[in-house]
């Protein structure tokens, strides 16, 4: 499970890029300024071996469930100057 924020006033790009994860989808579920609850976002797709780009909503908070072969996971979060990661 990945958890990313997007503090700023507009939406994010940013690419995930799963080392040690042969993922080729993911789960997103979404928290943001206008919803009170999580809710499901569209599956992202893999463009490349565990590579995910996800365009985080404004003032949001998303969790991304990679879907694939667990072998010791290290994400990185690149192009994010606005976000944050944070692995658990």
């Amino acid at each position: 499970m990945i958890v990313v924020i997007n503090k700023s006033l507009s939406p994010t790009t940013a690419t995930l890029r799963l080392h040690g994860v042969a993922a080729s989808t993911a789960e997103v579920y979404k928290l943001t300024s206008k919803t009170s609850k999580p809710e499901p976002a569209p599956t992202l797709l893999a463009k490349g071996s565990g590579t995910f780009t996800y365009v985080m909503p404004a003032q949001s908070v998303s969790v991304i469930v990679p879907r694939g072969s667990p072998r010791a996971a290290s994400p990185v979060l690149a192009g994010h100057p606005n976000g944050a990661l944070a692995q658990r």
